[in-house]
């Protein structure tokens, strides 16, 4: 999904209320570093170049917030960071 559609998608959503059981407490610093990244909208590409990491270890960490948040897909990890604000 191209990055200005996504950002666009969380902008318009309502902010809600942070649960006070949110999964964001599994999340090691840098999975929740680049899981802020993916909710801005940004890709792998642009996250490694951020965090000055390889895109091979973007993959991992985003592979590591799906499966902490039991999400499927990175739009969805975007909503919930939104939601957790």
């Amino acid at each position: 999904m191209d990055a200005r559609l996504t950002k666009q998608l969380v902008d318009a959503l309502p902010v809600r209320q942070a649960d006070p059981e949110s999964k964001l407490a599994d999340l090691t610093s840098r999975e929740l570093e680049v899981a802020t990244l993916l909710a801005e909208g940004q890709s792998n590409k642009q996250i490694a170049k951020e965090l000055e990491i390889s895109q091979e270890t973007v993959k991992v960490h985003v592979k590591h917030v799906l499966n902490k948040l039991k999400l499927n897909s990175r739009v969805k990890v975007a909503l919930y960071m939104v939601q957790q604000k």
